[in-house]
């Protein structure tokens, strides 16, 4: 079956993308899914990422999320969050949590939390609720974590 993954309207078009668990950002028929195939743009990644929130259209329900840009739905598919931040650097004066895409905000420890035993943060953009940290900088702030689900950063305490 082979199966349309770009629909046009009157309107609008439509496209169909996919975050693997990395965070990286394809368009879903690109086969095989690796860094030499994803998108790499930086100044399309703002865009698309600024625009990016929870599909709310009535149209492509298997796909969670969407990001409009201009006549154009990007249609998206996670593996589990379109947020994965893989860093976290001092940068004028304060922390920052950086993702995949180069996404970035203040990182402030309160709003990381634990699901299903991985280590998530909320997130400040747009209606997506919540990123999934990368499994480096899980292991990095790992180490800041104790066996009580406390973890401690800048000489605070803070319950997970």
């Amino acid at each position: 079956m082979n199966k349309l993954k770009y629909g046009m309207s009157v309107f609008n078009r439509d496209y169909f993308m996919y975050i693997d668990h990395k965070g990286f950002l394809y368009l879903e028929e690109t086969e095989p899914k690796n860094f030499t195939s994803c998108i790499k743009d930086v100044r399309f990644f703002q865009f698309f990422y600024k625009n990016l929130t929870k599909n709310k259209t009535g149209r492509h329900n298997d796909y969670r999320f969407v990001s409009k840009c201009w006549g154009e739905f990007n249609f998206v598919k996670t593996q589990s969050t379109p947020i994965i931040y893989n860093d976290i650097q001092f940068i004028e004066n304060s922390w920052k949590i950086i993702a995949q895409n180069g996404y970035s905000e203040a990182f402030e420890a309160n709003l990381l939390f634990i699901k299903d035993n991985l280590l998530y943060y909320k997130v400040s953009l747009n209606d997506l609720e919540f990123g999934i940290l990368s499994t480096d900088l899980a292991i990095k702030l790992g180490e800041n974590i104790n066996e009580y689900n406390t973890f401690k950063w800048e000489n605070n305490i803070y319950q997970l």
